[in-house]
C-alpha cells in the first residue's frame, strides 16, 4: 500500500476541497508548519475530526498524552527526540516497548504521515517507531510540561479527545497497553553516549 500525505487523505475523504488544500499549503510555505495546523486554523477542519480520520485511515491509534501519570515520562525517553526538533516535526517520545520480539520507540505524533523524520528516526535511533496520534495542541502541552525550558501549561488543560459524555473511541489507545511493561534499554543509554560524543 503507498504511503499517502495528510492532503491525499483529506481529499479522499470528502474533508477538504483541492482548493482548500492549496490556499492551506501557500499558508505553510509562507509560514512554516504542518498542513494539518493550517487547515485547522483555517477552520476547515477541528483537530478531533483530523485525529479521527488519520486514525480510521491508517489503522493508527490515538493517544491522550495529557492523561499519562508525570511519572511515566522519562528524562532517558525526551532525549530520542529533543525539544527544538519536537516542536518542528510535532512529534515526542513516550517509551520504549518491547513488541513482537522488538523494541520500539512509541512516538506521539499531530502528523503520522510525516514518513521522512520517521525514517530519519529509526536511522538515527536504530529502533523500530511506533507512531500514535496525538492532536497538535496535545503535543505543544507536553513539550512545555516536560522539556525543560517549557511554559507553564493550563492546570485545567483538557485534550480535544477527551470525550466527555461520549463513548470513547475504539482508536483510542489505552496507556496501560503502552506503559505496562516499557522500559529502558541498554540501547538507550548507547544511544545517548554516541550524541553526547558528537556534541
Amino acid at each position: 500500500m503507498a504511503k499517502q500525505l495528510l492532503g491525499e487523505i483529506l481529499i479522499e475523504k470528502g474533508r477538504v476541497t483541492s482548493e482548500q488544500l492549496k490556499l492551506a499549503l501557500k499558508n505553510q510555505k509562507k509560514f512554516g508548519g504542518k498542513i494539518g495546523g493550517h487547515l485547522v486554523k483555517l477552520k476547515v477542519i477541528t483537530e478531533k475530526e483530523l485525529c479521527e480520520i488519520l486514525s480510521r485511515t491508517l489503522q493508527v491509534a490515538m493517544i491522550d498524552v495529557t492523561t499519562i501519570p508525570t511519572d511515566y515520562v522519562k528524562k532517558e525517553i525526551l532525549f530520542y527526540i529533543p525539544a527544538k526538533l519536537a516542536r518542528l516535526q510535532r512529534a515526542v517520545p513516550l517509551a520504549i516497548k518491547h513488541l513482537k520480539k522488538k523494541d520500539r520507540l512509541v512516538v506521539a505524533t499531530s502528523d503520522p504521515t510525516n514518513y521522512k523524520f520517521f525514517d530519519d528516526l529509526v536511522s538515527q535511533t536504530s529502533l523500530p517507531v511506533l507512531a500514535m496520534i496525538s492532536p497538535d495542541s496535545d503535543i505543544d502541552w507536553f513539550i512545555q510540561k516536560y522539556y525543560p525550558g517549557g511554559e507553564p501549561v493550563a492546570k485545567n488543560y483538557v485534550s480535544v479527545i477527551q470525550y466527555k459524555g461520549e463513548k470513547p473511541s475504539p482508536y483510542i489507545q489505552s496507556l496501560s497497553g503502552i506503559f505496562e511493561d516499557s522500559f529502558f534499554t541498554e540501547a538507550t543509554k548507547r544511544f545517548r553516549k554516541k550524541n553526547e560524543n558528537e556534541e
